[in-house]
């Protein structure tokens, strides 16, 4: 984040002002950051005025009602108008991170419940391995790549490190956090975006969208399948915007419930194809269900 012009410009900036190569620079990274300016970073840098700036500066002023002389005095009309926007870029900034701080933390509590603490089964009864609250070993080696400073082994691990891959790997790519604002935005607290952040966890985030995806399809007839360079159509399990907009459109006509019904029997197909599944029905069924049922969902004979 920029900081404040009103401590940053020490003198006026404009054509046949004073303009100390600093306040220039300042003002043209600042008038490029907003999209007013496009100029190289050398021309930038070189802190002189030009007339791409002064156009710039005449934009916002006209913009915001503004004398528009291509001018900026300290703790001016424009210098304060300046400030104003960049305070109110910070507010949006900072509401936006809490909104997603606090979807994330309450979808991550719910999560820990189900996940525990550390468990090292038999290859047989779970092929991921050892576990750390849900993070597996075989998970930190590939997140470590990119991150060293993580210890070794997932067992060491503390509950910061664990939520930040939670949040990163899970969350954050997987863009889940779209999904819970156009839920915010439609007002509904929906258990779905809970049970597709669930299922990205128990079985990757591609799987998971990939039975979001099916579930849309299915519920409002749109084809969420991309064609690959055979021409054969796949689902690619990219929440992208076709996606999400879809989900938005489920929403707004009432069939968030058919659409996370049928992600659960989605889910709950895959399950039954695993090789361990009767190891562990009993407990990714309860998982599941209890997700589903936040939604008052009733489950018919033949929706397992």
């Amino acid at each position: 984040m920029q900081n404040s012009f009103f401590t940053t410009l020490t003198e006026s900036v404009g054509n046949r002002l004073v303009n100390r190569e600093d306040d220039v620079r300042t003002v043209k990274k600042y008038f490029k950051n907003i999209g007013y300016l496009d100029e190289d970073d050398e021309t930038i840098e070189r802190g002189i005025i030009t007339l791409p700036l002064t156009e710039s500066i005449k934009r916002f002023q006209r913009e915001r009602g503004l004398k528009e002389d291509g001018l900026i005095y300290p703790k001016g009309e424009t210098h304060i108008a300046l400030n104003i926007k960049e305070k109110e870029k910070k507010t949006n900034h900072d509401m936006q991170e809490d909104l997603t701080n606090t979807n994330f933390d309450q979808l991550i509590e719910h999560l820990k419940q189900r996940e525990g603490g550390i468990a090292d089964r038999s290859k047989r009864e779970d092929p991921g391995g050892l576990t750390n609250k849900g993070i597996s070993q075989n998970l930190l080696e590939r997140i470590r790549k990119t991150e060293p400073s993580l210890p070794r082994k997932t067992t060491d691990l503390d509950d910061m490190q664990i939520d930040k891959i939670y949040k990163d790997e899970f969350f954050l790519k997987p863009k889940i956090n779209k999904l819970e604002e156009i839920q915010k935005n439609g007002k509904s607290n929906s258990a779905i975006v809970e049970h597709i952040f669930d299922a990205g966890v128990t079985s990757g985030t591609k799987d998971s969208v990939v039975w979001l995806q099916m579930s849309l399809d299915k519920n409002l007839g749109t084809d969420l399948r991309e064609e690959n360079s055979e021409g054969v159509k796949t689902y690619d399990g990219i929440n992208g915007s076709k996606t999400r907009q879809a989900f938005e459109r489920a929403l707004k006509e009432g069939k968030l419930k058919e659409v996370h019904k049928d992600f659960y029997k989605n889910r709950i197909e895959h399950f039954k194809s695993l090789p361990n599944y009767e190891f562990n029905k009993k407990g990714w069924l309860k998982r599941a269900r209890e997700i589903l049922e936040k939604d008052n969902i009733i489950l018919e004979e033949g929706d397992f």
